[in-house]
């Protein structure tokens, strides 16, 4: 066949490829989803626990008593090192269970968590909200008193005196946010949203990532969960999740700044 500019096509039309055998990709409805969400909050927890034993415990010391053991793990909570070696690997065994969930459900994990790049407009106005949600957070804890939490700045402080801070800081401004808006933003919502709707979902997810971060005072309660629910908001406005772990990364990265600067 000859094209209009007098070429020869030498093209030939291939039949579509044969689907792949085996299920097909689906997303997890809600009961199997809060199942596997549990699971992973059980396996992100446990792991957290038996890092910071080990931590605690290395080199391992068979005379060491429950007392001990008990007051050496509630001191790990504000040492900076600790901390960021049982971030790294919480959020590895975190992001490795989900891995094991898509995978069940024959979705590929980018699509399952709607990793894709945001658009610019969007990007703003994600910015814009978190700093409007700090201003508003800020002025809650300059009237009600309150000062940083002993959580920040004590795993600053220690991580320091360390010589360790690029530790932390690569646990709270990369794997902290990973791990916790794959699971939340992304794996959580994406399964709740069908049953709960938006509203329902942003909610949810932003109620229980609040009560994960128990090591903080109850005030921060309040600005923990207006911070879930602004990334939850731009999770749907955007259809990114990844704007969501931007955020979510900038935010502990201004928290830092603001330790620093304090110094």
């Amino acid at each position: 066949m000859t094209n209009y500019e007098g070429a020869t096509d030498l093209s030939v039309s291939l039949p579509d490829p044969l689907p792949i055998p085996g299920r097909a990709p689906k997303i997890w409805g809600f009961w199997a989803t809060a199942l596997w969400g549990l699971g992973a909050i059980l396996v992100f927890v446990v792991s957290q626990v038996a890092t910071a034993v080990i931590y605690v415990l290395w080199p391992f010391d068979l005379l060491v008593s429950l007392q001990d053991l008990e007051t050496a793990l509630i001191n790990v909570g504000q040492n900076g090192p600790a901390v960021a070696v049982i971030e790294a690997v919480s959020v590895s065994c975190l992001l490795s269970f989900l891995a094991l969930a898509m995978a069940c459900s024959h979705t590929r994990i980018g699509d399952y968590l709607s990793l894709k790049w945001p658009r610019t407009r969007d990007i703003l106005i994600g910015v814009a909200a978190l700093f409007g949600v700090l201003a508003l957070a800020a002025a809650l804890a300059a009237v009600a008193g309150v000062e940083t939490p002993s959580f920040m700045t004590g795993t600053f402080e220690s991580s320091r005196d360390a010589g360790q801070l690029p530790f932390l800081f690569i646990a709270f401004l990369i794997a902290a946010p990973i791990g916790e808006e794959a699971l939340f933003r992304g794996f959580l919502y994406r399964g709740f949203v069908g049953r709960l709707g938006v509203a329902g979902a942003i909610i949810v997810t932003a109620a229980l990532w609040a009560i994960l971060h128990i090591q903080y005072e109850l005030f921060f309660v309040i600005p923990i969960v207006m911070l879930g629910l602004l990334l939850g908001w731009i999770r749907w406005k955007s259809d990114s999740t990844l704007l969501a772990i931007m955020l979510h990364s900038l935010n502990n990265g201004l928290a830092l700044l603001v330790l620093a600067l304090s110094q």
